[in-house]
C-alpha cells in the first residue's frame, strides 16, 4: 500500500507536544509496513509549520524543530518515507482543474488544491490527512482519503 501523507499527519506525528500526536503515532504504527510517499511541497509545508510553532506562547525553540528537520531528512534517506517526483506544470494545471471543478461548492484552499494536484501524479492507494476539506476535496476528485483523528 502506497501512503501519502499531508503535513498535518506529518507534523502531528512528527512533534510530540502535538494535541494529536498519540493519534498520528498509533496509526502510523498500524501502517508502518506501508510504502510512505513525499514530496517536495508536503515536506516544506511540514517544516514550514513546524518552524512557525516557535511563535506560540511556550512553543518550542527553533533547535528544538531543526533537531525535528534533521530527524525528518533522516526518514526521507533511511525510510520510511519516500520522495515522489512530480511534474510541477501538470500539478499546476490539476490545480486549476480541481478548483474549476470543486471550489464553488467545497473548501479548496490553495495548499489543499495543491496536494490534491499532486494526488494525481503520484496516485497513492491512500491519503491520509487531519483536515477534513481537505479530506473532502480529495474524496470528491475520486481518492481514497481518511482523517488519522
Amino acid at each position: 500500500m502506497r501512503i501519502y501523507a499531508d503535513p498535518s499527519f506529518l507534523v502531528s506525528w512528527l512533534y510530540s507536544a502535538d494535541k494529536q500526536n498519540r493519534r498520528a503515532r498509533a496509526w502510523f504504527t498500524a501502517h508502518q509496513t506501508a510504502d510512505w510517499i513525499l514530496s517536495d511541497w508536503s515536506r516544506f509545508e511540514t517544516l514550514n509549520s513546524l518552524r512557525s510553532l516557535c511563535l506560540q506562547t511556550n512553543g518550542p525553540k527553533p533547535e528544538q524543530i531543526e533537531a525535528l528537520r534533521r530527524y525528518f531528512n533522516h526518514l526521507t534517506y533511511h525510510g520510511p518515507f519516500d520522495y515522489e517526483r512530480v511534474d510541477w506544470q501538470e500539478v499546476m494545471r490539476d490545480c486549476n482543474q480541481v478548483s474549476t471543478a470543486f471550489a464553488g461548492r467545497l473548501k479548496a484552499r490553495a495548499g489543499d488544491t495543491l496536494h490534491v494536484a499532486i494526488l494525481e501524479q503520484v496516485n497513492p492507494d491512500l491519503f491520509v490527512s487531519g483536515d477534513q476539506d481537505q479530506i473532502a476535496l480529495a474524496q470528491a476528485r475520486g481518492f481514497q482519503a481518511v482523517s488519522f483523528i
